[in-house]
């Protein structure tokens, strides 16, 4: 459980050991699933910066807009995708935590 001022809002954070991504090929697989098919089909290409509140356990509990792609559609399928990604769980010395870390999606996948 993450603790309730972590989960206000994007915030800094402690750790010691950083969230990393578990599902790598996953991950683009769900950012290109996530494209939308009309956007792809017009060659349109954006990034979505979000922030992922990460918790104790390395799922995304949260996903938040840092910056936006300009494109409500990629910037909706950025949101969708990231809830599929899944991280090893953060540490702060040796516990568990919860942290928020800011990530790009971009369209298409690299």
């Amino acid at each position: 459980m993450c603790d309730p001022r972590v989960l206000a809002g994007p915030t800094q954070t402690p750790f010691t050991v950083p969230p990393t991504i578990r599902n790598r090929a996953a991950a683009i697989q769900s950012i290109e699933q996530a494209y939308p098919a009309a956007l792809k089909a017009r060659g349109v290409r954006g990034a979505v910066r979000l922030w992922f509140l990460i918790d104790n356990e390395g799922r995304v509990a949260r996903a938040a807009f840092e910056t936006s792609s300009g494109h409500p559609a990629l910037d909706s399928a950025a949101v969708y995708a990231a809830r599929l990604f899944q991280f090893t769980s953060p540490y702060n010395e040796r516990e568990k935590t919860c942290v928020w870390t800011a990530l790009p999606i971009v369209f298409p996948p690299r």
